[in-house]
Parts: C-alpha cells; structure tokens; sequence
C-alpha cells in the first residue's frame, strides 16, 4: 500500500510539481538586519521559482530597533528602510529562477540603491552524502544528510529521494532528492520547509527575468565597485582631511563573490 501511495504521488508530482514552504533565515553579524521570513518554492518540468510567500515584508527585520520607510523605487522595486539609527538596509524581493533542464540559473541582486538580475548558470555544487544511518523525518519524509562548500561558507542540509525533484530552496540544488532543509555550520544561514503541497492546477513556471537586461556576476561586481567608488569620493569630499580613508568591508553578507575591501584614500 506505501508503495501505491509513494508512486499515485510520483506520477501527481510529475504532472503538477509541487509546491514547498520554507523559513528562511540570514542572521547577520549586524543583528538590526537580520531576516526571517517565509519563502515559496514553486517546481514543475526541471524548472522552478524561489519568492517570499509575502512580498516587501516589512516584518522579516526581526531585530530592528525602529522600521523607518526612507524611500521606495517602483521602477527598481527597492524600499530604503532605516533598521536602526546608524544602520539603513535596502530591500528588494528575492527572486531566484532556474532552468536544471537547460542549466539555467538567474537571481536578483542590490547594487547599492539600484536592483541588477544576474546570470549565475555557472554555479555547480558539489556534494557528499553522508552514510544513510544518519538521516532523520522532515514533514513525514525521510531524509539524508549531504555537506557541500558554497561561497565562503559549508553547508548541511537534508534531502529526501521521497519527492522527484534535484533542486531547493535559495541557489541549492543537485541531490538526488528535494532539499526541505539547509544550514550553514556557522549558523549564519538556516532554512527548513514548512509545508509541503500539491498545487490545486499545474504549476506554470515562468522566468520574471525575461524581459530585463541580465548581467554577469563579473560585470555585476565592476559596475558596483565602481559606482561606489565614486560615491564614497564624493563623501570623502564633504569630511575633514584628518578623518583618515573610507573603508568598505564586505563581511556581513550571505555569499563571498570576491569584492574584497574598497578603500578611497
């Protein structure tokens, strides 16, 4: 009978994807801007869509101290909220798209006050499963452990061959099974499902980048630094010489892509 049920619910997968809820959260060294917030995951014929359940949620800044609206962009679909006295973050709604089929992957990133998608189809993760005595139940399904390296952080997560689906929540995918849960080891990064779901009509999965300019995380990268670059100068032109050189650190963030340190002398 389990068997009948596994496969009436493989062949419904097949048709209709699947829909999957997660809670995801970035705690971040600057607590006033970390996130928690419910994201869905939508997938059907090797494609798949990662968004909040609730678009430009306010309340996902768990730690802020006040929630100050500075400014809204309808065109870049950016909200400036100020999170503290000294601390404003710049918020947009995560997006990550992907094509398993064609080795698609597209997301959307902050460049300073703006929005940018950006083409990261070359991510390839590589995991090691762990042995199959140390797994555990996650919303009924069995699942296994896997660890894999990603930008600067190692990774956990928890992975079940009992839903037909190589993917997961965020960037993640490549088991041989869904992911319903990630973690990162230092603690930075945490997301388990929270419901999982057939959805009522076929699930049509469509790329929102499709009609914007996509960038390479490369030019994604020289774009940033050099319009901050000419910020910061500005900025500097306004203190008092013997304030010493602006610094800009980029060690508060979910993924290391190589921007180093900016310094304007």
């Amino acid at each position: 009978m389990k068997y009948f049920f596994i496969l009436l619910s493989t062949l419904t997968f097949a048709q209709k994807g699947v829909n999957v809820e997660y809670q995801s959260q970035i705690n971040r060294i600057n607590s006033e801007s970390t996130e928690n917030e419910v994201y869905i995951l939508n997938i059907n014929k090797g494609k798949s869509l990662y968004k909040p359940k609730i678009s430009n949620n306010t309340k996902k800044y768990i730690n802020a101290s006040s929630l100050e609206k500075k400014w809204y962009s309808k065109k870049q679909r950016i909200t400036a909220y100020k999170v503290s006295s000294q601390n404003t973050v710049y918020s947009t709604d995560k997006l990550v798209y992907k094509d398993l089929i064609n080795n698609n992957l597209y997301t959307n990133r902050i460049l300073i006050t703006s929005r940018a998608v950006i083409d990261e189809s070359d991510i390839k993760f590589s995991w090691d499963i762990v042995s199959s005595k140390d797994s555990t139940s996650i919303l009924g399904f069995s699942c296994q452990k896997a660890f894999t390296n990603f930008r600067g952080r190692t990774y956990f997560a928890y992975f079940t061959t009992e839903l037909p689906f190589t993917d997961g929540p965020y960037k993640f995918n490549g088991l041989p099974g869904l992911i319903l849960k990630i973690e990162s080891t230092d603690g930075y990064y945490k997301n388990e499902a929270l419901r999982v779901s057939i959805p009522n009509e076929i699930n049509v999965i469509k790329n929102p980048f499709s009609d914007e300019r996509i960038l390479s995380l490369e030019k994604y990268k020289d774009i940033y630094k050099s319009t901050l670059i000419k910020r910061l100068k500005a900025s500097k032109s306004l203190r008092d010489e013997d304030e010493g050189p602006l610094v800009i650190k980029f060690d508060d963030k979910l993924e290391d892509i190589g921007m180093g340190i900016i310094t304007v002398e």
